[in-house]
């Protein structure tokens, strides 16, 4: 037997546009997406939804947890971006003050900020 035979040019070893389709779909929406109402016919009325919901909670609490990961790091590259700016303008005055030239007044109240 050839293994390589659907592999070349002209093999019909295919599925249909549905059934192709169908697949696309389950794998975008996940394995849920067909196998949901099977299960739920087989675990019941009442294991279902329970099942449901708790996923449900479970999924909004991962949620929170990364909406909060996400506002910390946004915090801390502001604050990195500020301390950034203030030691580049404390790196200005000190060179401008050797050098002996004017300092700006916005780059000195930059350096000077706590």
């Amino acid at each position: 037997r050839d293994l390589y035979a659907e592999d070349r040019p002209g093999a019909h070893n295919s599925m249909s546009f549905w059934v192709a389709a169908c697949f696309c779909i389950n794998y975008v929406m996940g394995s849920g997406f067909l196998g949901l109402p099977a299960v739920f016919h087989d675990a019941g009325l009442l294991l279902s939804p329970v099942t449901l919901l708790f996923f449900m909670w479970l999924s909004d609490g991962t949620k929170d947890l990364l909406v909060e990961a996400m506002a910390r790091r946004e915090a801390l590259a502001r604050l990195d971006e500020r301390h950034a700016a203030k030691l580049q303008a404390s790196a200005e005055v000190r060179r401008l003050t050797r050098a002996g030239q004017h300092v700006p007044p916005d780059v000195a109240a930059l350096a000077s900020n706590p």
